[in-house]
């Protein structure tokens, strides 16, 4: 008699509103809108300055918080020293050159906006090691200092903390499973295109698994999102409201052809443990 009472009440229990399973709350879907409004305090705006002989040069991108300890994900080239191969610009550089993408050069009290092609004699020339690097985060009208954690150049993921921010003053963004994603599925992009912060577009998955000779290690989700230069580092987020990729780079002259890292591929804790991450070669093989 008590089995049939045990059942009767989870029954009801069933039934009962507000009450749902852990599987219809993974299910649920939001709208635009409220993914939009839920990530509007996770999304930043990324700055690298890095300082040289002759002066400095600064340029940027997108990162969204990840946990409450005010750590957040960008690309790589985003913090990097963008010739960092001496004689050479790397591949990211050489992409941004033949894109036309823009920095800023700083020499004195004077600020230049040049091209990255403009660049590539001075830094060819030798001697150009970087002194230093500064990093700061921007949302709305307040600037952040920040700190880099880790950097994953085989990947082109890093890792910031930014200081001397309240908690209240930021959301950490939930990391989905990349694993789990189907094409068709709706995909965003929220982030700092041409400077222009917290723009949010709207798209769909077009393909799994592309590998377009990028980086190290690579798989990447294919998707119609418009991203544009600006958005390294900004979010892929599917219709869930999690994190499932980063955006990395658009293919020049094509429609919404767009390229994020799968967040899979990311490795968080290394990032934040061992400050560089490395790969292991069998023969020419990568070991992931």
């Amino acid at each position: 008699m008590k089995f049939y009472k045990y059942v009767a009440v989870l029954l009801a229990l069933c039934f009962l509103p507000g009450i749902t399973w852990a599987e219809d709350v993974a299910s649920v879907k939001l709208e635009a809108t409220q993914i939009a409004e839920r990530y509007s305090k996770s999304i930043v705006d990324v700055s690298t300055t890095i300082r040289y002989e002759f002066g400095a040069i600064e340029f940027g991108g997108s990162g969204f918080f990840i946990d409450e300890s005010a750590r957040l994900l960008t690309k790589a080239h985003v913090v990097s020293d963008p010739f960092e191969e001496r004689g050479n610009a790397s591949h990211l550089a050489s992409l941004n050159v033949e894109s036309g993408v823009k920095c800023w050069v700083v020499v004195g009290d004077q600020r230049v906006e040049k091209k990255y092609a403009d660049l590539l004699t001075m830094f060819a020339a030798g001697g150009m090691t970087p002194a230093s690097y500064e990093y700061w985060v921007v949302m709305g009208n307040r600037k952040y200092k920040a700190e880099l954690v880790g950097s994953d150049k085989y990947r082109d993921v890093a890792m910031l903390r930014v200081l001397d921010i309240e908690r209240k003053d930021y959301e950490p963004c939930k990391l989905g499973n990349s694993d789990l994603l189907k094409v068709g599925e709706e995909a965003y992009a929220y982030g700092t295109p041409f400077g222009l912060s917290k723009t949010f577009t709207s798209g769909h998955v077009s393909a799994l698994h592309r590998y377009i000779d990028m980086n190290y290690v690579e798989d990447f989700i294919q998707m119609d999102t418009p991203i544009n230069p600006g958005n390294s580092g900004s979010p892929l987020i599917n219709s869930n409201g999690e994190v499932i990729g980063i955006n990395a780079v658009v293919a020049r002259g094509a429609n919404n052809l767009g390229f994020a890292i799968a967040i899979n591929l990311v490795s968080v804790e290394k990032l934040a443990k061992n400050g560089v991450v490395k790969i292991g070669y069998l023969g020419a093989e990568v070991m992931l």
